[in-house]
């Protein structure tokens, strides 16, 4: 850079960048690649590598926009890769397209990039492999086939040889997922406990991260609430290394756990929290989040209007299978407890268009949790028997796993 050649600097970058990663050092990476100039960073690899700086910033939109720029660089020929270069940024482009949970996608299509990225990438590109090992994992049980997800986790996980790395990494991350997708409080917490103490032995914070972030939920799920408080805390701590959505979820259950208790000063400085984390690391889209939580906790206290209106917009209809505080789940619990006959009914229908969501992603907790709001808004009504049938569903589907 000091000599004004950029594109050999941005070559050295992109050369480099998968050790660190594979140590889960991702803002290392990440300030390698503010050091170059714009027009440096537009080379194919480092806008692959630049998409995977965006999914630990839970920058999902922009995440998604440097796949497609590193695809479309990488099909122009214009760059001297190799035609093995080549095919390992399509790996990893391929990866992290696993990724794309939404609406505008199926699991099987997850499916299909896994097994694709999983003969392109690298083999010393440890942890992109690992996300493709994951993503493979996760979309075989959103596609339906959760006890088969889990068996396929423990069938890589056994062939493992040697030490811990990135990739037995993503393996006890995506059984212990798994097993949490699927509303299995007892084998989430039994699956993970272990991994937690394997993950901090080896220094990996951001796997240690997501361990105690789903072992965190599978307590509050329990309502083991200390336990939860524990592992949030721990969580919180870690913030500066931690994935965003661990983070913002984790303050949220901090929040949750002292709302429970009646300790609702300390609930609301977990709002005050949240709110200065989504501003200092962003991403600013998942500010409404935190307003969400303080409306919810509001409600909670009232039980009175929280929200000044009901809204639901395409991107929190996507968000019914992800964040635990979710607006639209918030806005519908607003019109159950305090809304008229036309609110109801726009519940009604925003809560069969989560469910289908959620169904489609075969995502059993977030099902339960729709499910007991569907229960509350037709008892609402004095529609007794429908409300009792969506709660009997959502119970039956909540007790195998504790």
């Amino acid at each position: 850079l000091q000599t004004h050649d950029e594109e050999h600097a941005a070559i050295i970058v992109e050369t480099h960048v998968h050790k660190p990663l594979n140590q889960e050092e991702w803002r290392l990476v990440e300030r390698w690649i503010n050091l170059l100039p714009t027009e440096a960073r537009q080379r194919p690899g480092l806008l692959a590598t630049q998409a995977m700086i965006a999914q630990f910033r839970y920058r999902v939109d922009r995440m998604f926009s440097l796949l497609d720029a590193a695809q479309e660089g990488l099909e122009s020929g214009a760059y001297a890769y190799t035609a093995a270069q080549e095919q390992a940024w399509m790996g990893v482009v391929n990866t992290f397209r696993t990724l794309m949970w939404g609406p505008e996608s199926t699991p099987e299509e997850s499916l299909r990039y896994a097994e694709l990225a999983l003969q392109q990438v690298d083999p010393g590109t440890k942890y992109v492999r690992s996300v493709a090992e994951l993503g493979q994992v996760v979309a075989l049980q959103m596609a339906g086939d959760g006890p088969g997800a889990i068996r396929l986790a423990r069938r890589k996980l056994a062939s493992r040889i040697g030490p811990p790395d990135a990739i037995t990494s993503r393996l006890m991350i995506a059984q212990s997922y798994a097993y949490y997708c699927e509303a299995d409080a007892r084998g989430t917490r039994n699956a993970i406990s272990a991994y937690i103490d394997l993950a901090q032995r080896s220094g990996q914070r951001i796997t240690l991260s997501w361990l105690l972030y789903i072992r965190g939920w599978a307590y509050y799920q329990a309502n083991l609430l200390e336990e939860a408080e524990g592992d949030f805390l721990r969580l919180s701590e870690m913030r500066d290394f931690a994935h965003v959505r661990n983070v913002i979820d984790s303050i949220t259950g901090l929040a949750l756990i002292h709302s429970a208790r009646g300790e609702l000063q300390e609930a609301r400085s977990m709002v005050d929290d949240l709110r200065q984390f989504v501003l200092e690391q962003g991403p600013a889209s998942m500010m409404p989040v935190a307003e969400s939580l303080a409306a919810r906790l509001n409600l909670e206290e009232h039980a009175s209007s929280a929200l000044t209106e009901f809204s639901v917009e395409e991107h929190e209809v996507q968000q019914a299978a992800d964040f635990r505080e979710l607006p639209v789940l918030t806005a519908c619990r607003q019109a159950v407890l305090s809304g008229g006959k036309e609110q109801l009914a726009l519940a009604e229908n925003v809560l069969a268009s989560c469910q289908a969501f959620a169904s489609s992603r075969n995502n059993k907790r977030q099902l339960m949790r729709i499910g007991a709001l569907q229960a509350l808004l037709f008892e609402k009504r004095g529609q007794h028997q429908q409300a009792l049938s969506h709660l009997k569903t959502a119970v039956l589907m909540g007790e195998p796993g504790g």
